[in-house]
């Protein structure tokens, strides 16, 4: 028998809608799979709804309906997890303040120490990262 695993729905800084060639969002998608391969490392079951649905629904004209369908699979995460490193944007301190009202368990995680301006916004909802390493890569 296997036993469940922890739903987790990661958040994490991202361009959803950004040219192929742009360095950053590259950047961001690929700390966004770092984040998945530590949540499936420490046992958990990520997903990450916004990234998931957005190129999907985005360039049809449905970012509502993207966002509406995320807020729904969040809703059934057993918690919601942010990933710090690349800072918070508007986005995700929506999508944490959307957490806390709904009494949603949150989880904050940074794979180095969260600069201060992080911390600022965090402290402002009451919240506190949590440091961890970096998982290992597969090679």
């Amino acid at each position: 028998m296997t036993t469940r695993k922890t739903i987790v729905n990661i958040l994490a800084p991202a361009r959803l809608f950004a040219p192929a060639d742009d360095k950053k969002a590259k950047e961001l998608e690929d700390y966004l799979q770092l984040c998945v391969r530590h949540s499936v490392h420490i046992n958990e079951a990520p997903f990450a709804a916004n990234f998931m649905l957005a190129p999907a629904l985005g360039d049809l004209g449905l970012q509502s309906q993207a966002r509406g369908a995320a807020e729904v699979m969040a809703s059934v995460a057993d918690k919601t997890v942010v990933y710090l490193d690349h800072g918070l944007d508007k986005d995700i301190i929506k999508e944490l303040q959307a957490a806390v009202a709904a009494g949603r368990k949150l989880e904050l995680r940074s794979f180095k120490p969260v600069d201060s301006s992080v911390l600022a916004k965090l402290e402002v909802l009451g919240l506190k990262p949590t440091q961890y390493s970096r998982p290992p890569i597969p090679a």
